[in-house]
């Protein structure tokens, strides 16, 4: 899509079927997406642009750094030993008992190691050797806020129902000096910057909206953290429901944070750097998404 102008175009995925759609897309390597029916009975992951069909039996989700990708099965009750499937071919990856992969970097996929006797309480966020399977690290109880550009950011110490400060780290995913940050509140769902100086991340607020009166959880805002000096930025004019994540982007040059947010039967695209006193908005995407809205950005190509 052209942000300025609102231009549309598309590209179906090979080897699409009938009554299939887009679940996710593989951003990071722009060369895969997962597919489900109706019915929700089973996925699938189809190359985007590049001929043939791509199986790899029962999977979850796609993850890629840019290098490679893999399809995840994550543990079930009856296999609680989680898999990794290199899309590409090769030896599928026995992962630990109970971990649950939610992102890739480097080589490294960073997850959180549930124990069914540690209930609904923080697990502890592990780096995974994605050739082997072993744990490079364990960074402790808490959960992942971020990963990518060489770079892990997780959360630990923080209490929802508190409304007491939230602890952030992060730390080079090829191991190095951890440095910590103090956020107001726990966040969520976040997205590293090219250049590795920001994060985005999403904030709870402090209290619920009254539109959604008696619903438990707050809604979020969305944040950019300033790695370097530790400012946090919020977004003006945005807020997120409960339970509903937006697709984040930044640009190559890290200047503009994208912003996708599930409308419905639209997605709304938003562009925002701090300094601005709110958000620009290109035109609406028509159609229904099921997932937080995935974005790639790229240059405007010239003359188009």
């Amino acid at each position: 899509m052209d942000f300025d102008t609102g231009r549309v175009t598309g590209e179906t995925p090979a080897g699409l079927r009938p009554g299939e759609f887009v679940v996710d897309l593989d951003v990071a390597s722009q060369t895969y997406a997962v597919t489900t029916t109706c019915d929700f009975g089973s996925l699938r992951v189809v190359g985007v642009g590049t001929g043939p069909v791509t199986l790899v039996g029962s999977i979850d989700m796609v993850l890629s750094d840019g290098a490679d990708a893999w399809g995840v099965s994550s543990p079930t009750e009856h296999h609680p030993r989680g898999l990794l499937i290199p899309l590409a071919g090769g030896r599928r990856v026995q992962l630990p008992a109970g971990f649950y992969p939610q992102a890739s970097v480097s080589g490294v996929i960073v997850g959180i190691l549930q124990r069914e006797s540690e209930g609904t309480s923080p697990g502890s966020v592990l780096l995974i050797d994605a050739t082997t399977g072993t744990v490079r690290a364990n960074l402790g109880t808490g959960w992942p806020v971020a990963a990518g550009n060489g770079l892990v950011v997780w959360a630990e110490a923080c209490d929802a129902v508190s409304n007491k400060a939230c602890t952030l780290h992060r730390m080079p995913v090829d191991g190095g000096r951890v440095t910590s940050y103090r956020l107001p509140r726990p966040a969520f769902a976040g997205l590293v910057s090219p250049d590795r100086r920001l994060v985005v991340l999403t904030l709870e607020r402090p209290t619920q909206d009254a539109q959604f009166e008696g619903h438990p959880i707050a809604p979020n805002d969305i944040a950019i953290l300033n790695l370097d000096t530790g400012r946090l930025a919020i977004v003006p004019g945005i807020e997120v429901p409960a339970k509903a994540s937006p697709g984040l982007a930044f640009s190559a040059d890290s200047r503009w944070l994208v912003i996708a947010l599930n409308a419905g039967s639209k997605t709304r695209l938003l562009a925002w750097r701090p300094g601005l006193a709110h958000p620009y908005e290109s035109k609406p995407i028509a159609g229904q998404t099921l997932q937080p809205p995935p974005i790639l950005v790229v240059p405007a190509r010239a003359g188009g």
